[in-house]
């Protein structure tokens, strides 16, 4: 009596992309790196990021949500702890 549907990583991580771009409220930035996280009162509220390949200006983007897809090479573990 159970169901089993079987799929690929990469299917599944493309047909969730593809869902997420098309909701309104969702944005993705491309071709950056993020270099720090915004903070106050104990509250992350956004990224510092600047172009991989650009000039070293540096953006910063304020959001109710702040997803760290980067995997084992993550840096947020050590912005986290740098922030108590």
């Amino acid at each position: 009596g159970i169901t089993l549907r079987a799929v690929s990583r990469s299917l599944l991580e493309y047909e969730v992309r593809r869902r997420v771009e098309g909701l309104a409220n969702v944005s993705f930035v491309e071709r950056t790196e993020v270099t720090g996280l915004l903070h106050s009162g104990g509250r992350v509220y956004g990224v510092g990021s600047r172009l991989r390949d650009g000039p070293a200006v540096v953006r910063e983007t304020e959001s109710d949500l702040v997803v760290d897809a980067s995997g084992n090479a993550s840096r947020a573990p050590r912005w986290l702890q740098g922030l108590g």
